[in-house]
């Protein structure tokens, strides 16, 4: 975990819970250090597109610690590279994209 960040350290996996009578499943995403969050217990039979989605939801909970990171160095360097080669303000500024990064990895840092 870096000084920007009070998350749990990564990496983090998920891992898929059946419960013992075979009817219900949930997804745990999980640290080295232990349990991150999990998703809602869903019954197998009546909401497997549910299931399907909770599971993708899971996939893309536990690479968040990762995308920050590579986001993070991303802006790292494009801030070197726009000091170094000016804004040329045309179609091919990459600034939009780059306010877009820095207010999703606020949002995921829990900052304004």
């Amino acid at each position: 975990m870096s000084e920007r960040t009070k998350h749990t350290p990564e990496p983090w996996t998920v891992r898929r819970i059946d419960y013992s009578k075979g009817e219900d499943v949930s997804f745990e995403i999980i640290a080295p250090s232990g349990f991150v969050a999990q998703t809602i217990m869903r019954d197998r039979a009546s909401e497997r597109e549910r299931i399907e989605q909770d599971e993708a939801n899971a996939a893309l909970i536990s690479a968040a610690p990762e995308l920050l990171a590579t986001w993070r160095d991303y802006i790292d360097q494009w801030n070197v590279r726009h000091e170094i080669e000016n804004c040329p303000e045309d179609d091919t500024c990459e600034c939009p994209l780059v306010a877009r990064i820095n207010a999703a990895i606020r949002k995921a840092e829990a900052t304004r």
